[in-house]
């Protein structure tokens, strides 16, 4: 698998988007032959795409999710200077042929982002069409899709297998019953050139692709009933099971 084509594990939630920004001052959507694909799929500006100046301020949410950090997608024409809670956290020039990746440090719940955008004013001292993209993706790395499962139910379980307490057939059932659940989830996929290229993660020009569900565990081992005698062979039919999660794998379709 060429390691520019996709990333596992790595399906960011859109969070921020220039073309959708919410609430506050109108953006306007700009192409122009000079740029590139991202650009044409992403910009915005004032509504005269000549404007020397863009500014604008919203909010945004990143989801309890999220793992704290982010990635900004973004290219420009001419100068950008992105601020988050009234700290820069970075500038671009010039970029409107390609797409420059920013990481970010962006913790769950409520946040503002600012922009001071120039065309022909700026460092760059560029002139004519003046466009702006910007995407922001928090990282959801590691969360998996279709556990159902609580925390605190993992904690009950394994409350139960500690010394000096007596292991019940519900005990083992229960534990059985994790290991099944998680047997149906899944890992979401980031196309990073899909990404990169259209800046979406919907329509027919999706960035997120998904795993199957998971290979390379053992079989399901079956339930105990209530007052019968767990047996060795028992024991290490469900330690197998538990040990084979370790090394569990998915599969996936490069769309």
């Amino acid at each position: 698998m060429p390691q520019n084509t996709k990333t596992t594990d790595a399906a960011g939630v859109l969070v921020f988007d220039a073309k959708n920004p919410g609430s506050g001052d109108p953006v306007y959507r700009q192409t122009t032959s000079s740029w590139g694909s991202f650009m044409n799929n992403n910009a915005v500006w004032e509504s005269s795409i000549t404007a020397t100046r863009f500014n604008r301020t919203y909010s945004f949410t990143v989801p309890s999710s999220s793992v704290g950090t982010a990635s900004a997608l973004v290219a420009v024409d001419d100068d950008v200077q992105v601020a988050i809670d009234g700290t820069r956290v970075f500038t671009d020039a010039q970029t409107f042929t390609t797409v420059r990746t920013v990481p970010l440090n962006i913790s769950p719940g409520n946040h503002t982002i600012s922009w001071t955008a120039q065309n022909g004013v700026g460092p760059s001292g560029g002139s004519g069409p003046g466009g702006l993209s910007l995407l922001i993706y928090a990282n959801t790395l590691g969360v998996p899709v279709g556990i159902d499962y609580t925390l605190n139910e993992v904690n009950t379980v394994l409350n139960y297998f500690t010394p000096n307490n007596r292991v019940r057939a519900s005990h083992v059932n229960e534990l059985l019953s994790l290991y099944s659940r998680f047997q149906n989830h899944k890992h979401t996929l980031t196309d990073v050139v899909r990404l990169k290229t259209f800046g979406n993660t919907g329509s027919s020009l999706s960035a997120v692709d998904e795993t199957g569900a998971v290979s390379g565990t053992s079989a399901q081992p079956s339930n105990v009933a209530a007052g019968t005698q767990i047996t060795a062979a028992q024991h290490a039919l469900v330690r197998q099971a538990l040990n084979s999660l370790r090394t569990h794998f998915h599969n996936w379709t490069d769309n």
